[in-house]
């Protein structure tokens, strides 16, 4: 959320650039996860179905693609370790440059546009101690700043996540086209110009601002039932504040699951929609049709049960068309159907 009080810029970018470094380095362990999602965002399923009930123990029969774990153990063993590190210099620029850009521009707006939003309120970081009126005074400033500062980070970290998904795109066709950050800023840009560095832009920002919208929405509307709840008996005044803001804090890891959920599918696009125009294998029929607007996208992946894939790693049932090889082996079908 929008940083409440300013601090001198100097010391804030400093800080900003070591957390920045920090996390992008630290991020390196998730990368083989981020490896799996994003061809499972793709639509590459090379490996089997397995059969299992839909609520584990009970329920219908259905099948299930590999979880997450099971998907990283088998393309490591039949394409080797490194290609779950593939896309590594392109994954931690974006981090990188997401933090820093967003932290730095939250840092902008407390120094330069201290009222965008709303004044500040001299005790908005302790939300027992507004009324319902300063309360939304105090959500709707940090909502905005938010909205600013989020989704200029987008923008700027745009063109290394559309570098990453082409990386990792390759693995499908077997391609070797994208191999370092140099080579592949001077391939887009003579082959598709700026714009194919920005590829699926609007979907990640409609994502971002649904994902922003909804955390500020929930977020007031939980700090604000909290306090309608009345004060036990047996409890003092400081002993209900502590049980409050416990519980604020608990229910609070809640809202981004919510929020995610809600916003994926713009995620998912964004991510198909990234390869586009890089002529790759999976950018091309059977693997993708063209559409030139995210919501295309979303009309033909909502009807074949395609527009929440690769949001789970675990029970990842598939409700899709199917082929058989090998005699009894059930692959997922995600080609293009018309």
């Amino acid at each position: 959320m929008a940083d409440n009080v300013p601090i001198p810029n100097e010391e804030v970018q400093h800080s900003n650039l070591k957390t920045s470094i920090i996390k992008s380095i630290g991020g390196i362990a998730t990368l083989p996860i981020h490896v799996v999602k994003t061809l499972m965002q793709l639509g590459w399923e090379p490996f089997p179905c397995e059969t299992g009930k839909v609520y584990i123990f009970f329920g219908n029969s259905a099948y299930f693609l590999p979880n997450g774990f099971m998907y990283i153990y088998k393309i490591a063993k039949r394409d080797g370790c490194r290609v779950l590190f593939k896309g590594l210099d392109c994954f931690v620029l974006f981090n990188f440059t997401n933090e820093y850009v967003r932290s730095s521009v939250n840092n902008y707006l407390d120094i330069e546009y201290p009222n965008l939003g709303g004044e500040l309120h001299p005790r908005a970081d302790d939300f027992i101690k507004l009324n319902d009126k300063e309360a939304f005074a105090v959500s709707f400033r940090n909502f905005v700043r938010d909205m600013v500062s989020h989704n200029t980070a987008v923008v700027v970290s745009r063109p290394f996540l559309v570098l990453f998904v082409r990386q990792i795109a390759q693995i499908i066709g077997n391609e070797n086209k994208y191999t370092n950050v140099i080579r592949d800023i001077y391939t887009i840009g003579s082959e598709e110009g700026l714009k194919g560095f920005f590829s699926g832009l609007t979907a990640a920002i409609v994502a971002t601002s649904t994902t922003v919208t909804l955390s500020h929405l929930f977020s007031f509307i939980l700090e604000r039932s909290l306090l309608k709840f009345q004060q036990n008996d047996n409890e003092t005044e400081e002993e209900n504040i502590t049980k409050i803001k416990r519980t604020r804090s608990v229910l609070g890891n809640v809202i981004p699951i919510i929020c995610n959920s809600w916003s994926y599918r713009y995620q998912l696009v964004s991510s198909i929609m990234a390869v586009s125009g890089s002529q790759l294998a999976c950018s091309l029929l059977p693997y993708t049709p063209q559409f030139n607007h995210y919501e295309d996208f979303i009309d033909y992946l909502k009807p074949n049960g395609s527009i929440s894939r690769g949001s789970k790693l675990f029970l990842r049932q598939y409700k899709g068309p199917i082929s058989i090889k090998n005699v009894n082996e059930v692959y997922a079908n995600t080609g293009y159907i018309s």
